[in-house]
C-alpha cells in the first residue's frame, strides 16, 4: 500500500495540513512500528563462498534489514550466533588464522552481513530477518499493513496530535493514541516471539 494513501485517512482529523507532513508522520510511526515490535519478519537465504566472508541482502524495495533473528549454515548443520559488535568475535589476535568454521554473523549496515571468521567451504545460509522501511520508503508490503495498520496509524496520530499551535492539536488525543501504539507494538512483540502463535506474516525471497 502507498505510504501516500494511508496518509490520506489523517486527512479527517487534519484537513487544513499539508499532504507531505501527514506521509511523514505515516513514515516515522512504521519505522517505530517495526524497529520496535520486530514484528516484520522474512525467511532469507543464499548462496556462501569459501573465502569471502561479506554479503549483500536483496530485500524488497524502499525496506532496510533492521536484526537477525537467527541464522544457520545448512550443509555443516552450523548455528551462527549473532553478534551486534563484530568486534566481539575478535577475542585473540589470531582469531581467523585458528579458527577454521564460521561461527558468528553480524550486520555490517541495513542491507550487509559478515560471517566469522571467514568461511573456508561453500554453503548456504538461512535466515530469518526483521524488517523495516527506509527514510524514504513511499509504500509498505500490502499484507504488513493488514496486520498492522491500526498501530501504524495510532502512531501517526499521536504524532499529528501532538503538534503545538496548530488547528488540529490536542494533547489528551495525543496520549490516547500513543497508548494505543505502545500497546499495539508491544502486543505485535509477543506475538512475533512466539513462534506458534499465528498471525505474523511471513514472506520468504533469496538472493
Amino acid at each position: 500500500m502507498l505510504i501516500s494513501d494511508l496518509a490520506q485517512l489523517l486527512r479527517i482529523k487534519a484537513r487544513e495540513a499539508p499532504a507531505f507532513m501527514l506521509e511523514r508522520l505515516v513514515r516515522e510511526s512504521a519505522r517505530e512500528f517495526f524497529r520496535k515490535s520486530r514484528a516484520w519478519r522474512v525467511d532469507f537465504s543464499g548462496a556462501i563462498t569459501a573465502g569471502s566472508n561479506a554479503y549483500s541482502f536483496t530485500q524488497p524495495t524502499g525496506t532496510l534489514v533492521h536484526d537477525i533473528v537467527y541464522a544457520k549454515l545448512q550443509t555443516s548443520n552450523t548455528n551462527l550466533a549473532y553478534l551486534r559488535d563484530a568486534g566481539k568475535a575478535y577475542v585473540t589476535p589470531d582469531f581467523e588464522s585458528g579458527s577454521t568454521d564460521s561461527k558468528y554473523v553480524t550486520l555490517v549496515d541495513n542491507d550487509t552481513f559478515e560471517l566469522l571468521p571467514t568461511p573456508t567451504a561453500d554453503d548456504i545460509v538461512t535466515m530469518k530477518i526483521v524488517l523495516s522501511i527506509t527514510r524514504t520508503a513511499t509504500e509498505i508490503d500490502d499484507a504488513i499493513v493488514d496486520e498492522f495498520e491500526d498501530a501504524i496509524l495510532d502512531g501517526a496520530l499521536y504524532r499529528l496530535y501532538e503538534m503545538p499551535q496548530e488547528s488540529w492539536s490536542d494533547i489528551k488525543l495525543s496520549q490516547y493514541h500513543l497508548n494505543k501504539f505502545l500497546s499495539r507494538t508491544a502486543d505485535a512483540k509477543l506475538r512475533a516471539e512466539e513462534t506458534r502463535t499465528p498471525g505474523t506474516r511471513i514472506a520468504a525471497f533469496s538472493w
